[in-house]
């Protein structure tokens, strides 16, 4: 079989290197080994998905993925940054991340594969809120939230400690996505610790606060590590924001749900934040954006679909507050 140099050039070039996913590298704290070696797992796993799709077709890559179903998302989320970047290298018009997108396993991805995006758009000198234009319009805008995460997890000192507004991102609408996926980056920084995340979040700009809070719900729910204590502490820290960490969390039930990934540490996130079965809250994710008018731009489509799912906890928390103050 003969190798073509320019390929393999090319792929020398766009590896990373597993060290970029240890805590001692990023400067990220630690609170212990387990959370720590599960978290660090998670950027291994990506890394893994992101380089087996740099030599692979996506074909191959679908079907002969083999990896654990708590980090197959993951994996997933990373062969989309890779076929957006090779894509983006490429003279070709095929496109392989539309390959990625219309393939039959791929679609069941499809949350993973757009924040995938974002990864690399971070990585490459475009406009994104012009770039996202082609994609779904509802999902599109999970790009500009992977973007978030990139932002949070690589550029720290900027984004999480000196708190800079990320200046590419012209639309209001825009910078609140970038911080919900800025939000997931803090359940990795913080090691997901409760007080430190809740802390960190409080120093934020207020207008940014409950998109940050949505995104560690997300998180919670999603990447998991930690115990039910440690939910129920997130849970109540989270305070007036609760709805919006309820809606994170339905995001990320949605996910596991649309890939078939249901483990019981997503189990245990979903039933603590949301009182629901992945399933039950995968299907109010679904409800409330079925029933969204087909007249919104694509910019209030995503903002009304999650604000629908908000209003769905505070209507819950609010008749539950109701119930227990009446009389047995």
């Amino acid at each position: 079989m003969l190798v073509n140099p320019i390929l393999t050039i090319r792929n020398s070039l766009l590896r990373v290197s597993g060290k970029n996913a240890l805590f001692e590298r990023r400067g990220f704290f630690i609170k212990n080994s387990k959370v720590r070696s599960h978290l660090e797992n998670i950027g291994f796993q990506f890394l893994h998905g992101y380089h087996s799709a740099l030599t692979s077709s996506v074909q191959d890559f679908t079907r002969h993925l083999n990896t654990d179903d708590q980090y197959k998302g993951f994996c997933f989320e990373g062969a989309a940054m890779a076929k957006a970047l090779t894509d983006w290298l490429s003279v070709k018009t095929h496109r392989e991340l539309e390959t990625l997108i219309a393939d039959p396993i791929g679609d069941k991805h499809l949350y993973m594969v757009h924040v995938g995006v974002g990864w690399a758009y971070a990585r490459l000198p475009v406009n994104i809120e012009q770039k996202i234009e082609r994609f779904d319009p509802t999902l599109r805008w999970l790009i500009i939230d992977g973007y978030g995460f990139h932002q949070g997890y690589f550029k720290t000192p900027k984004y999480v400690e000196k708190k800079e507004l990320p200046a590419g991102l012209k639309q209001a609408h825009s910078r609140k996505v970038f911080y919900q996926g800025l939000g997931r980056s803090l359940w990795f920084v913080d090691c997901a610790t409760p007080k430190r995340i809740a802390n960190r979040i409080s120093g934020f700009p207020l207008q940014f606060q409950s998109d940050l809070w949505s995104g560690v719900g997300l998180a919670c729910t999603y990447a998991g590590g930690v115990e039910a204590s440690e939910i129920m502490e997130l849970k109540t820290l989270s305070n007036c924001y609760f709805d919006h960490l309820a809606q994170g969390s339905v995001f990320a039930a949605k996910a596991r749900q649309r890939a078939e990934l249901i483990t019981p540490e997503n189990e245990l996130a979903c039933q603590i934040i949301c009182g629901l079965t992945i399933k039950e809250a995968a299907l109010i994710a679904d409800k409330c954006l079925e029933e969204l008018s087909p007249s919104l731009s694509s910019e209030e489509r995503y903002s009304y679909w999650r604000k629908s799912i908000r209003d769905t906890f505070a209507k819950k928390a609010e008749y539950e507050n109701i119930s227990s103050a009446i009389p047995a």
